[in-house]
């Protein structure tokens, strides 16, 4: 039914219901400047949710849709939600829901039997609604809902609670504000009870600690165009040009030293070295603002799959580039026929941290392989803004990449003289003194051999190194084009 809408009253509150107010204190300030509450009253048979909230702040346009959420912690997933929805007449419709992650599912037959008693109002821009929840109705829910509906009475929870717009015409629920503000959603710091009978406290409590997030989003938002255009700048540009120079160029420069050591090896040590502290970095920043690892939801959609499998190759990728510096600790010399195995390891290794990053970016055009990957993230905005040109940049650096290990791969192989007809030696050292492999290993020419195409080799590498700054500051420019569109 309908009924008339009166001001936000802190009546009974802390007597005979529990209250909660958004912002925190208004109820004690001016009770008018609340924008949203929540009370809640225990019965013998359920808890009666009385949910209240302006709407001046939202769409006119718009439906609207007030709800509060039991959560078993202080974040959005796993969560039992109580909502009411408002058509533009003024009518309203309740729902039991479930947060799945970041995903909102409405439970239409839980809710068909677990609610009664609704009511709701609409009155001069604020929105009211109660709502029965039955506690013995529960055993009534499909057995495969059961786990998304709570058993109320047994357990402490924290609440939530969220506002926003919806659809005028279907009433789905749109998603509410992600930016910093009265409409991002709140979080109850305190833990409640809806224990009626026997209880270790009382149920009617005030809340008065609450906070919408651990990290504003203007820095979280932040941070995760940090951590995307750092690694583009570690893996692409940083990394790629390392494991080129490690490769195909160690004939070059031959006499010359950079640091007391060979050119290519100064070069490629320090490229991986600024790298790997630039991915650290990264890596740290996404995890602070993120608070914990992404887990898939229960549904695991093709999107929830790809934010796992970000977190899993990114975090594989890491943890490859952080072991490549302790191999160099316990290099074996030169001559130690324990060498081609570290060769070997340490290529490996390399090769396969920069593989997993490749594919921590798009699952779809990459089905084994977290660069790619991230396109289709809802935070970074990429495919919802550009839909799939960022993917197809990406992949065009990839092709580059490959085109120029080929064309590397060619000029290198007609050396004079290439490892095969070296195989008197296991390992020379050459005018450098630095000869990392030459046979049993991955590199494809000795280090002392005489170079061969060392202009085009050059440029060849220039080539990739401008298509890879490009790649890295075109999708960096995107990031931060969609972050001050809604975060400036």
């Amino acid at each position: 039914c309908i009924w008339t809408i009166t001001a936000f009253s802190f009546k009974n509150c802390g007597t005979s219901k529990g209250c909660w107010f958004q912002p925190p204190q208004c109820e004690t300030d001016h009770i008018n400047d609340c924008d949203s509450s929540v009370q809640w009253t225990v019965l013998d048979d359920g808890v009666l949710f009385e949910i209240e909230a302006t709407t001046l702040d939202l769409d006119p346009a718009e439906a609207h849709y007030i709800s509060v959420g039991i959560s078993k912690d202080t974040r959005m997933g796993d969560d039992s939600v109580v909502e009411c929805i408002f058509a533009a007449d003024g009518s309203g419709r309740a729902y039991i829901s479930f947060n799945d992650e970041t995903h909102n599912e409405q439970l239409y037959q839980a809710s068909s039997v677990m609610i009664n008693d609704t009511n709701f109002a609409v009155e001069n821009g604020t929105v009211r609604c109660s709502v029965k929840w039955q506690f013995s109705a529960r055993q009534l829910v499909n057995p495969k809902d059961q786990f998304k509906v709570f058993d109320l009475e047994s357990g402490l929870w924290h609440l939530l609670f969220a506002r926003g717009n919806a659809d005028v015409y279907s009433l789905k629920k749109r998603i509410h504000s992600v930016n910093d503000g009265p409409l991002f959603p709140w979080i109850s710091e305190q833990k409640i009870h809806f224990c009626g009978y026997n209880c270790s406290s009382d149920p009617f409590v005030v809340i008065s600690t609450m906070k919408q997030t651990d990290l504003s989003r203007y820095w979280r938002y932040r941070f995760a165009v940090i951590h995307g255009s750092f690694l583009l700048l570690a893996w692409w540009v940083l990394g790629s040009s390392a494991i080129l120079l490690a490769r195909y160029f160690k004939p070059l420069w031959q006499g010359q030293r950079l640091l007391g050591t060979a050119v290519w090896f100064q070069l490629h040590r320090d490229l991986n070295i600024v790298s790997v502290v630039i991915q650290a970095v990264a890596v740290f920043l996404i995890i602070y603002q993120a608070g914990r690892l992404y887990e898939c939801s229960y549904a695991c959609s093709l999107e929830d799959w790809n934010k796992k499998m970000h977190v899993i190759n990114g975090i594989g990728a890491m943890g490859f580039a952080l072991i490549q510096p302790f191999l160099a600790f316990i290099r074996p010399g030169p001559n130690s026929r324990y060498r081609p195995i570290f060769n070997w390891i340490h290529w490996f290794f390399g090769m396969l941290a920069w593989t997993l990053a490749c594919m921590s970016g798009d699952f779809l055009l990459i089905s084994a392989v977290a660069i790619f990957l991230s396109v289709s993230l809802g935070k970074t905005g990429l495919m919802f803004n550009y839909g799939h040109i960022p993917t197809w940049i990406m992949a065009g650096y990839m092709i580059t990449f490959f085109l120029c290990c080929i064309v590397l791969e060619i000029l290198s192989s007609v050396s004079s003289r290439r490892v095969e007809k070296l195989a008197s030696y296991r390992f020379v050292a050459g005018p450098t003194g630095m000869a990392l492999s030459v046979i049993n290993g991955p590199s494809v020419e000795s280090p002392i051999a005489r170079p061969t195409f060392a202009t085009a080799r050059l440029f060849i590498f220039f080539v990739h190194l401008v298509v890879a700054l490009g790649v890295s500051i075109t999708i960096t420019a995107m990031l931060v084009k969609i972050l001050l569109a809604h975060s400036p």
